[in-house]
């Protein structure tokens, strides 16, 4: 009987690294749990939590946002590569809509009134502003 005994428990610890051996979880109360990242188009973490195999993960931080610079504001677009259900650990990344910043160059007369106003943006053909001509004026010649 203990040689009985034995040749089983040997044979069960056998199986039990094949099954550890090829992925085949033998303690059924334990999920698979893999690491899912979001982070800011700079890589910077923004939040990382564990999922479960299959799981869709969701982001439970505040917005991302992003600082306009001289040329563009920035809005967050979502995250790339599109979240999916968990088959392993993951990160997304933050993406952004640039839109270009408007600058308005208003030209104004001695008594502050618009003359000529021109609106440009980064994506303007040219970014050179001409001035509108001189307004004549009785005793002053333009210069």
């Amino acid at each position: 009987m203990v040689r009985i005994i034995k040749s089983f428990s040997a044979v069960l610890m056998v199986c039990c690294v094949l099954f550890s051996l090829i992925g085949v979880n033998v303690n059924a109360d334990t999920a698979d749990l893999y690491t899912v990242k979001f982070v800011d188009e700079d890589g910077a973490e923004l939040q990382s939590s564990e999922w479960e195999y299959g799981e869709t993960p969701s982001y439970s931080g505040e917005t991302p946002t992003k600082e306009a610079d001289d040329w563009y504001s920035y809005e967050f677009k979502g995250w790339t590569p599109e979240i999916t259900e968990v088959t392993g650990n993951a990160t997304y990344t933050a993406t952004y809509t640039a839109t270009p910043i408007e600058y308005i160059a208003r030209f104004v007369d001695e008594n502050g009134e618009t003359v000529a106003e021109i609106t440009y943006t980064i994506e303007t053909e040219t970014k050179e502003i001409t001035p509108p001509p001189v307004p004549e004026k009785e005793g002053f010649d333009g210069e």
